[in-house]
């Protein structure tokens, strides 16, 4: 209590009047606020502070800041996010979010990436998937607009990646087909001989066919599948590496060539007894395949085509069953695994596909060892009756159908509807399978000009005997053939 407050309650005291009414206890019970003076240095400390934080921030590397993303079409999410994790740990050159990714060494492995800069969105170019993996082909930008790809097996069950030994990156660059392909031919590998074989011990467990000159073919039943053997007319006994669930078919061409084709591992054999006497064998894949008949003019044996990411020309010349792979002396652009060939008619295919884009070419044998490109003199011409029942399959099994005054659109998530639509607020990402009625076709030079009901419009061109392209350079072939 202060002196001047002592002295107004002694006052008050002498003066007789109560000492505790309400206006005493309220001067002497509740104290006076006293303001504190605050020192201009706190707040420079606490503005210091928020400063110094913000250039941390400011200047910490992107990759500590940002999570990678990845642009990806195929791959399904669960297999996607460790894509994604894989690259996050080593851009972080996180050793132990990396361990939980793939058991590649670390350190090495951070080493190689070094030089790419994984804090960019990246892009997952192609997506191949086999029965316990993934392979999967990315796209990674190393500054100045240069980019390379990076090839990448992603086991399923176990979740993790692996790298090939060298662990490549191929530089990505605009795709050219080439306008022509060398073939360098050689002999097929001569056939497994069975020795000491007791095929009477299979004799419950085995089919037979026969071939017309009497050579047969045992199809022996076992644990693993069917093996199959063939038998010549000399009594040897050859065996094949088919060995599938499947029933095989026995067929003969010419005289001392034998076929066997198995529809349930899509493989054909040929087993060819050559002008020495000795057996000859290659095996290739009934996908995509075909022959191309001795109407050439300078070869008087078929070649044989069987296409796929493997595709292999075989034919007779001189007595020896000879092939030459197709793909080996092409001068492709970039990986081998994103091309593929058909045989068409006389013609072969050649398709180089990403997950979202698609080239192809035509060719045509011109000698017998290298295959010219197919041109034309003048552009194809575009007729309505083309389309009438007809099937356009393009990447990714996207079709168009088109029926009478009706087309069936599927695409897949990765193409643009824009140029299918007016109704520009679809969703791209969405999966389209549309059937657009009233379809009203009109052609110009190559080019078919296409509406229909809801807005419909879009444009195809015809660039080759049985390919089309679209607005968006999305391409499209079909078996069929077109009348001129």
């Amino acid at each position: 209590m202060k002196d001047n407050q002592l002295k107004k309650a002694i006052d008050e005291m002498i003066s007789n009047k109560p000492l505790l009414n309400d206006a005493f206890v309220k001067r002497v019970m509740v104290p006076k606020k006293i303001l504190n003076k605050v020192s201009w240095v706190h707040p420079i400390i606490v503005l210091s502070l928020v400063f110094f934080i913000g250039m941390i921030l400011y200047f910490m590397p992107n990759e500590q800041r940002q999570a990678t993303t990845i642009e990806n079409n195929e791959l399904p999410a669960k297999y996607e996010a460790i894509v994604r994790h894989y690259f996050e740990a080593i851009s972080l050159k996180n050793a132990q979010a990396f361990a939980k990714v793939s058991d590649e060494d670390a350190k090495e492995i951070f080493h190689q990436y070094s030089n790419y800069k994984l804090n960019e969105p990246l892009t997952i170019l192609k997506t191949i998937e086999y029965e316990d993996s993934y392979t999967v082909f990315v796209l990674l930008p190393k500054g100045e607009g240069h980019y390379f790809i990076n090839q990448l097996n992603l086991v399923k069950n176990s979740r993790k990646i692996t790298l090939s030994n060298d662990n490549k990156f191929t530089e990505y660059r605009n795709i050219h087909l080439p306008t022509s392909i060398p073939l360098q031919y050689r002999p097929a590998p001569f056939a497994v001989q069975l020795e000491n074989f007791d095929l009477g011990k299979y004799q419950k467990a085995f089919e037979t066919q026969t071939y017309e000159d009497g050579v047969k073919l045992y199809q022996l039943k076992t644990t693993k599948g069917t093996w199959r053997i063939i038998e010549t007319m000399e009594g040897d006994l050859f065996e094949f590496p088919i060995v599938s669930s499947g029933q095989s078919y026995a067929t003969g061409i010419a005289k001392n060539e034998y076929y066997i084709v198995d529809e349930k591992s899509s493989k054909v054999e040929i087993l060819y007894k050559n002008r020495e006497g000795q057996f000859q064998h290659l095996s290739g894949s009934t996908d995509r395949q075909g022959m191309i008949n001795n109407q050439l003019g300078f070869h008087e044996n078929p070649f044989f085509i069987w296409g796929g990411q493997d595709p292999t020309i075989a034919t007779i010349r001189d007595g020896i069953l000879v092939n030459a792979p197709i793909l080996e002396s092409a001068n492709l652009i970039g990986p081998v695994e994103f091309y593929n060939v058909e045989a068409e008619g006389d013609m072969i295919l050649l398709k180089y596909s990403e997950d979202d884009f698609q080239k192809s070419q035509y060719y045509r044998f011109q000698q017998f060892d290298k295959l010219e490109v197919v041109l034309y003199d003048k552009p194809l011409e575009a007729k309505v009756s083309h389309l009438n029942m007809l099937f356009l399959i393009g990447r990714g099994f996207n079709r168009l159908e088109f029926y009478n005054d009706e087309l069936r659109v599927v695409l897949r998530p990765d193409i643009d509807p824009s140029p299918y639509a007016k109704n520009k607020n679809k969703n791209h990402l969405e999966a389209i399978d549309a059937t657009y009625k009233n379809i009203k076709v009109t052609v110009k030079d190559s080019t078919y000009y296409i509406t229909g009901d809801d807005g419909f419009e879009m444009t195809l061109t015809r660039i080759a005997e049985r390919v089309f392209i679209d607005d968006k350079g999305n391409e499209f072939t079909t078996g069929m053939y077109l009348s001129e």
